[in-house]
């Protein structure tokens, strides 16, 4: 229960620092485990220790990837985020793309590989003069004004990406506490269920 509550205050995000959580995380640790746990009265307290902690020093921990996705200092998160399994698998798929591109690119339209500059009949082509362009006759004025309506634009565009971004953080944060409940619900089922059979 411990560890799943750090989870959903890691993902909720509020408390996040670069390994692990803010100095004050622990009140709000406490306030989600009271929810959780109405009547346990547990409270959060730093730097615990036990006198028989030595017995644990060396066996398997089952939360041990949990608490890795919180307290990692390099890690990747979000919908693009990669394990190096994805990585590899990518490379080696890009690597055999490309081996099958020189392959085709090699025998495109039985066309030969040796042809010469020297064996070409370039004395019909004429040299083409760039044309001018509009932009060349645009004074500087309005390239300011241009500049400054794209920076407008560029702005604007920045202040809408920011406002959707608190969104779906608020979105997130409702989600992983809906998500965090149902787990709760879940676990209690499944420890009631043998009681009740």
């Amino acid at each position: 229960m411990l560890v799943a509550c750090m989870v959903d205050l890691y993902n909720v995000g509020t408390y996040n620092a670069n390994t692990g959580f803010k100095a004050d995380y622990l009140n709000e640790l406490e306030r989600m485990l009271e929810k959780v746990l109405p009547h346990a009265m547990l409270k959060a307290k730093p730097n615990l220790s036990h006198k028989v902690v030595g017995q644990f020093r060396h066996h398997n921990f089952p939360y041990y990837d949990q608490l890795t996705s919180i307290y990692a200092k390099d890690r990747a998160t979000g919908k693009d985020s990669q394990t190096t399994i994805d990585i590899v698998e990518e490379i080696d798929a890009d690597d055999a793309t490309t081996a099958n591109n020189l392959e085709e690119g090699n025998n495109y339209r039985g066309c030969e590989d040796d042809v010469s500059l020297d064996e070409m009949d370039v004395s019909a082509i004429q040299p083409q003069l760039p044309k001018p362009s509009q932009d060349d006759f645009i004074s500087s004025k309005k390239k300011k004004k241009i500049s400054d309506e794209s920076e407008q634009i560029s702005t604007s565009i920045t202040d809408v990406v920011m406002l959707l971004g608190e969104n779906i953080q608020t979105i997130g944060l409702e989600l992983s506490r809906s998500i965090a409940f149902e787990k709760v619900i879940q676990e209690s089922a499944q420890k009631s269920y043998p009681t009740l059979c």
